[in-house]
């Protein structure tokens, strides 16, 4: 016999399951960029609706936020969007932070790719300004899964530093120093890359970015951490951000985005 309370079990179930699917296949909530940067958690991620270019990422104020990882987004289908990384943190103003950049696609091609991207003011270890970086496996000959193994070689002291010099001779001056006492981005790179490792061991398909900036206090930054992502054709992509700093924890965001209810649940092959 079922009873009323075995009956209202029942339904709250199935209410909960509904709401997990509906979960899956969220776009996201729409707000203004004030709004944004003032309640937003810092690190968090959005993106600048209908910007595609630097200028546009800049001035549009129209943004998505995504605020669960656990769920796969739905965005409009575009060759190429802008996201954009919170730096607002009133008691850090001024101060440099850097974060590290990663998107993943799903991706079935033949042949394996990886992009790497730094932007400028960097330094090197002897303190040298670095100009910006750009680098893809064209150039330098390495897959997305040597780039992670590369990163991940840290059992020994002896062994994280020759897999270092390893990469450094590989792609050239890709990782540096936000100042002449600071650390080098290598030092974060096993924890940062073993996020990628974690999501994917092996992508056909990736882009990693190390992206250095000043903290804000401001309602709506003029110089917004944001960036270009190509959709590269896929269906389907993930973005992984760290923002490290040396004297406290990271923060981190991993999202998914799709263009259809379809991709959130599957992997087909590109358009």
């Amino acid at each position: 016999m079922i009873t009323v309370k075995t009956a209202a079990l029942f339904l709250a179930v199935i209410a909960g399951c509904q709401s997990a699917s509906l979960s899956a296949q969220s776009r996201g909530e729409k707000m203004n960029k004030p709004f944004f940067f003032v309640n937003e958690e810092f690190g968090a991620l959005a993106l600048i609706d209908g910007a595609k270019t630097v200028k546009q990422g800049n001035v549009f104020r129209d943004y998505t936020f995504f605020e669960d990882k656990h769920e796969c987004y739905i965005i409009p289908k575009q060759d190429k969007y802008r996201f954009v990384l919170n730096h607002r943190l009133p008691e850090e103003a001024g101060t440099e932070w850097f974060s590290f950049v990663s998107i993943i696609y799903d991706s079935n091609r033949e042949t394996d790719f990886l992009s790497l991207m730094r932007n400028s003011k960097w330094l090197d270890d002897e303190g040298r300004s670095l100009k910006y970086y750009y680098k893809n496996s064209y150039d330098i000959g390495i897959s997305p899964s040597e780039f992670i193994n590369l990163h991940l070689r840290h059992k020994s002291i002896e062994e994280h530093v020759n897999a270092r010099e390893e990469f450094n001779r590989i792609a050239g001056k890709f990782h540096g120093k936000l100042r002449r006492s600071g650390m080098n981005s290598w030092s974060f790179a096993p924890r940062m890359v073993g996020r990628i490792h974690n999501s994917n061991p092996h992508p056909k398909l990736m882009s990693v970015r190390l992206y250095r900036y000043l903290i804000t206090d401001k309602y709506a930054s003029r110089n917004p951490v944001d960036f270009a992502v190509f959709r590269n054709g896929t269906r389907r992509f993930k973005i992984i951000a760290e923002t490290a700093r040396e004297n406290g924890p990271p923060e981190t965001v991993e999202r998914t985005f799709a263009i259809s209810k379809q991709d959130c649940k599957s992997v087909d092959d590109e358009d």
